[in-house]
């Protein structure tokens, strides 16, 4: 984690539920609330320790900080990589999935909180979901919009983010969020502070190592929704 003090990122430290030797933890996600954490991990699972996939974790607000990572259960994660969860104040959960019948490499799929649980997830379906890869999503507090890296044939370099709104019929068309965003090389990771037009993204540039930094950018969801309403 990094503090932002006096308008400047610090030094990042290692949270308190991390740094295992020999485990990745990646993609983590504070709900809206600040009340959880949403964070992928290919740490052994209370069900099979044999099994190393990334699965979808949670830690919760504590009085002395967070609480130990709980596994999400066998009925968000599947024995396919699971990813990059986020989550809406409702507490639905999206994220990204290769689990056995998908329409492509990876898909977007939500699990609803619904009688005090987790539902079995719902693939979103062929208007956002392709035969490649859509993944790293990020669903806004209300749920009423979601940004996500894609591979439409519209896309300026190797996978853009596109974004796509909540309509009482579905998901809108997924609009390319255009060059002042994308570029030639790779954006993932979308994220947005509750109440701010700031997306935060990361860029990846596949040399080896990989070259991956973070930047952000203002943005104007409702202009975007506007233009969304005209396709």
């Amino acid at each position: 984690m990094s503090e932002q003090k006096n308008g400047s990122w610090q030094k990042p430290t290692i949270v308190s539920f991390s740094g295992i030797q020999g485990v990745k933890d990646i993609d983590p996600f504070v709900s809206p609330d600040g009340k959880f954490i949403l964070f992928n991990s290919n740490r052994s699972k209370p069900s099979d320790t044999s099994k190393h996939d990334f699965d979808i974790w949670i830690c919760h607000r504590a009085k002395s900080g967070w609480s130990s990572p709980a596994h999400a259960g066998d009925i968000i994660n599947s024995d396919s990589t699971d990813a990059y969860a986020t989550m809406a104040k409702n507490g639905s959960i999206y994220f990204g999935s290769n689990r056995a019948g998908s329409f492509g490499k990876m898909d977007i799929y939500v699990s609803y909180f619904k009688h005090g649980k987790y539902q079995k997830p719902i693939n979103l379906g062929s208007v956002v979901n392709t035969a490649d890869n859509e993944n790293n999503p990020y669903i806004s507090p209300d749920e009423d919009f979601l940004i996500f890296n894609g591979s439409y044939t519209d896309q300026l370099g190797d996978g853009d983010l596109y974004i796509s709104f909540k309509f009482k019929n579905g998901w809108s068309k997924p609009l390319n969020l255009g060059r002042n965003v994308n570029s030639e090389i790779a954006e993932f990771c979308p994220v947005m502070i509750p109440g701010k037009n700031i997306l935060y993204f990361c860029r990846l540039i596949r040399t080896k190592p990989f070259i991956e930094n973070a930047y952000s950018v203002d943005i104007s969801i409702e202009e975007l929704r506007r233009l969304s309403n005209r396709k």
